[in-house]
């Protein structure tokens, strides 16, 4: 089941990098992120408040982080759909949307990942810090490499060594490999 949800979460994430203009993004880049803390605080205070209600089961707040977590995610294949179907998918507002809900969804997994420190027996402070900097040092460092080296690569290494008639194939492998 877990294998399942990892292939899950794979495919939520490359069908975001499908629906993102990295163009796109060096213009809307710090609204985008805005958008998405704003967002992912919003949700999670809801969550927290609506976990200390009383007579709603859980009074301590690990039990009410959860109910936040589970507010902060957003749905990117149903923003995507309902964007692409309205034809505004590629425009400046559009990719805005569409890359504030994947930092959004970003930021819903890290939060997953803290609710499973909480959930740990004797947990150390340096696990509660330890899914942001793995989050945001990938998504840097990888983002970094996607923009600037891997393209470069591909175009002037691997490409040239290939048929012309294979080059759509090996881009393909290579995204999916």
């Amino acid at each position: 089941m877990v294998l399942v949800g990892n292939f899950g979460l794979l495919g939520l994430m490359l069908e975001s990098g499908i629906h993102l203009d990295v163009a796109q993004l060096r213009e809307t880049g710090t609204r985008a992120v805005l958008m998405a803390l704003c967002g992912t605080l919003l949700a999670l205070l809801t969550g927290l408040g609506l976990g200390f209600i009383p007579g709603s089961g859980g009074s301590d707040f690990a039990s009410s982080l959860a109910v936040g977590a589970c507010f902060a995610p957003s749905s990117l294949g149903v923003a995507a759909a309902v964007l692409s179907s309205g034809e505004v998918l590629n425009t400046p507002i559009g990719q805005l949307i569409v890359a504030s809900s994947v930092v959004d969804d970003v930021l819903g997994l890290i939060l997953l990942a803290i609710l499973n420190v909480f959930v740990t027996e004797d947990p150390r402070p340096f696990d509660f810090v330890q899914p942001f900097l793995a989050s945001f040092g990938f998504l840097i460092f990888l983002g970094y490499l996607g923009i600037t080296w891997i393209p470069h690569i591909i175009q002037h290494v691997i490409l040239p060594k290939l048929a012309s008639h294979h080059h759509e194939k090996a881009t393909f492998a290579i995204m999916f490999g």
